[in-house]
């Protein structure tokens, strides 16, 4: 690759950067995230839980 055209190539597959995204959508998707987040931990816990008995 040429020098000047190195690290300038984006990955097609990659997800849209945050910083490009209007904050309301920003906002929405931290709250899903950590829904999600939460929805494991709680299987976690009952998972553990029901090995310490």
């Amino acid at each position: 690759m040429p020098n000047h055209l190195h690290g300038r190539t984006k990955n097609p597959n990659t997800q849209e950067d945050f910083e490009h995204l209007p904050p309301e959508h920003l906002v929405i998707d931290i709250l899903d995230k950590y829904k999600r987040v939460a929805e494991i931990m709680a299987e976690i816990k009952a998972i553990l839980e029901q090995q310490s008995c």
